[in-house]
């Protein structure tokens, strides 16, 4: 019995965190401040969605095409926390060490994006004023501790999909007579 085992939840939240740090440094590569913008957004949730749909596709391939939703939570989860935790430490790394100058890209990018907003929220002057305040006050630097409340944050509101994959995917076993 040399069954080799392996943890789909494991292996694609780690394919899922690679492929997050690679396309946040396409996006930082290609000039702009595209790695901040809703594009790159989307594409992270797209690929945590693939990887984990796979995961749970594989782990139901595993226990014979069926399985309750439990085992599919927890391959779910699996590759949903290892790709994140993946990128909270690419993301402090980023800040950090690639570049500095984050922070402030990422303030200006906000402020830029509320300009842009502004006239379709009709707000009166004196609120955008304070609002232009209140984000110039705003800290982006990431220090450790923040990187791991940014972690928990995203967990969170990506369990949603956690269990929408594993409900979705789940297939119980049919009912056979005992004869």
């Amino acid at each position: 019995m040399n069954e080799k085992k392996t943890n789909p939840g494991l292996t694609w939240g780690l394919v899922a965190g690679l492929l997050l740090i690679l396309s946040h440094l396409g996006f930082y590569l290609s000039g702009g401040n595209g790695q901040f913008g809703l594009a790159y957004t989307l594409v992270s949730v797209l690929i945590i969605l693939a990887c984990m749909v796979t995961a749970v596709l594989l782990t139901r391939r595993h226990l014979g095409g069926y399985a309750d939703a439990r085992p599919l939570l927890r391959q779910a989860a699996m590759t949903l926390v290892t790709a994140l935790v993946l990128q909270a430490v690419y993301s402090y790394l980023y800040y950090n060490v690639i570049d500095t100058a984050a922070a402030v890209k990422e303030k200006q990018y906000v402020l830029d994006a509320y300009n842009r907003m502004v006239p379709m929220m009709g707000a009166s002057p004196a609120d955008v004023v304070k609002d232009r305040k209140e984000i110039a006050q705003l800290d982006f630097t990431q220090t450790p501790g923040q990187a791991v409340w940014k972690l928990c944050q995203y967990i969170i509101r990506y369990f949603v999909l956690v269990f929408l994959v594993a409900f979705i995917f789940r297939r119980k076993a049919p009912v056979t007579p005992n004869n």
